[in-house]
């Protein structure tokens, strides 16, 4: 594990807690139910497929064309049989080798009777929202995917960022070839699925079963990214809809939710559409694509809600570009601010951003946008490029008291996306103070080369009211008077060395 970026007073044992800013809540648990049905059906792993962006005429991103490692998954075995362990490893391989991030994965597995029907169930640790980088405001991510666009952990070390439990009593197939006979499930299928709910294929949703009324909330009227991009059949937003109302109750339940991603609708051709029966599910409604639209053998039914018997999946289809539009393929700047400037009206403000990316660069055109005059005028300056990634500026000091506010802009990337930093600009910016701080003289002059206290008698005690200095000349044991009561009285001895 790396060294911990932030470190916690206490972990409080309930649904959230508060770290710097940051807000966790305790992440939802997906199920995933048997379909009693066995099939024949075989979706390989497409590792040379174009998949991502192959349409934007910009650049695509391959797949690994070997089974490269990407991110690093540390799994936590509880009660597997070896055979059950090498599977799922097999399954781990797969999510490596197609998502980047440098932070450890952490999982917790489970083996064991998880009672009729039910094949696994997983789900992020937390949720957590406004961390380091985060490009939606108020928004709750996936643990995973948020410290893999921080950069950083953020939960406490050796801590999960996924929970996930598999029946131990089903007749599993635990062969990593894909030709699952018919009567035993895949497990490495099944683990795949089950890992994805744990990265972020999730949603915030609840219903009332007698009344009705639906919430789309994780707390507070705040919602999750996976959220951001559900729609309904009209395109309308799924969270412009009345928090815990019939209107959302009906969309959980009326075969009305898609996901309307940029990059997913482009891969698939259409929206996605999620799963949402006229029973809501509970473990299983929204968190799913929808079972009709992508049955048995569709090359994108990892994530669907219900895995037969005979029934072999090793890809995630147009779930990975689902992936992507939440951020799990970013392009970042990432800078770090310097706030003040205090007492120096000569040298420049030195700027330096790192740019990040998971795919090709396609336009380069960095720049830095300033103002000294709150954005009624900017100015821009082109950044050098650096060693590793860095790109750098000058911006001119003002000479005087000012409020220097700029932003980063110039970055296409190979997903068609214009990148920035902060997110937002200019409504968002960064901000520099440069302060005139100049050195005060002594209010009298100073005799005999400055030596006016001769030896330790002259020291004496005066008092300091409020923020104002105090001088006084005197004759040693003096002392200055006031109505008001001093804070402190402190002996000073005033010296011209």
């Amino acid at each position: 594990m790396k060294i911990k970026i932030l470190v916690y007073a206490f972990l409080i044992s309930a649904t959230f807690l508060f770290v710097s800013g940051q807000e966790f809540r305790k992440g939802p648990i997906v199920v995933c139910p048997a379909d009693p049905n066995s099939y024949d059906t075989r979706v390989p792993f497409r590792p040379a497929t174009m998949h991502l962006a192959h349409d934007h005429n910009h650049g695509d991103i391959a797949r690994p064309a070997t089974r490269q490692t990407n991110s690093n998954f540390v799994v936590n075995y509880n009660g597997f049989t070896p055979e059950a362990q090498a599977a799922f490893q097999f399954a781990v391989d797969i999510w490596a080798t197609l998502l980047t991030s440098e932070v450890d994965i952490i999982v917790n597995a489970n083996f064991a009777d998880l009672g009729a029907g039910v094949l696994g169930s997983a789900g992020p640790s937390y949720l957590v929202r406004d961390f380091p980088n985060a490009p939606s405001d108020t928004t709750f991510y996936p643990i995973a995917l948020a410290e893999k666009i921080a950069g950083q952990e953020l939960n406490l070390e050796g801590e999960p960022e996924i929970n996930c439990s598999f029946s131990s009593t089903f007749n599993w197939y635990y062969g990593t070839d894909g030709e699952t006979p018919g009567g035993q499930s895949d497990f490495v299928t099944v683990v795949l699925h089950e890992l994805g709910h744990g990265l972020g294929f999730t949603g915030a949703r609840g219903y009332d079963t007698n009344t009705g009324i639906g919430n789309w909330d994780h707390f507070d009227n705040k919602t999750s990214v996976y959220n951001l991009f559900a729609t309904l059949v009209d395109g309308s937003k799924y969270i412009d809809l009345p928090n815990n109302s019939i209107q959302v109750g009906n969309a959980l339940t009326g075969g009305n939710l898609f996901f309307d991603g940029p990059l997913a609708v482009e891969a698939l051709g259409e929206r996605p559409e999620l799963y949402a029966p006229a029973s809501f599910a509970g473990g299983s409604t929204f968190a799913h694509l929808d079972e009709a639209t992508f049955p048995a053998g569709d090359p994108n039914s990892l994530m669907s809600p219900q895995i037969g018997s005979g029934e072999s999946i090793f890809d995630p289809g147009v779930s990975l570009d689902i992936f992507a539009d939440m951020g799990w393929f970013i392009t970042t700047l990432d800078h770090e601010v310097q706030k003040r400037v205090i007492g120096n009206l000569v040298d420049d403000i030195f700027v330096e951003v790192e740019l990040r990316s998971d795919t090709n660069i396609v336009s380069n055109d960095l720049k830095v946008v300033y103002s000294t005059d709150d954005f009624q005028s900017t100015t821009e300056i082109s950044l050098s490029e650096g060693a590793m990634n860095m790109y750098s500026a000058n911006i001119p000091n003002p000479g005087s008291n000012a409020t220097i506010k700029y932003y980063f802009e110039g970055i296409e990337d190979g997903l068609g996306r214009t990148v920035t930093s902060p997110s937002n600009v200019p409504s968002n910016f960064y901000q520099v103070d440069v302060i005139n701080q100049s050195t005060q003289s002594v209010p009298f002059a100073l005799t005999d080369n400055g030596d006016f206290e001769a030896g330790a008698a002259g020291f004496y005690s005066i008092p300091l009211i409020g923020d104002v200095n105090q001088w006084e000349l005197g004759t040693p044991g003096s002392q200055l008077t006031s109505s008001n009561s001093p804070a402190t009285a402190w002996k000073t001895s005033l010296s011209g060395d």
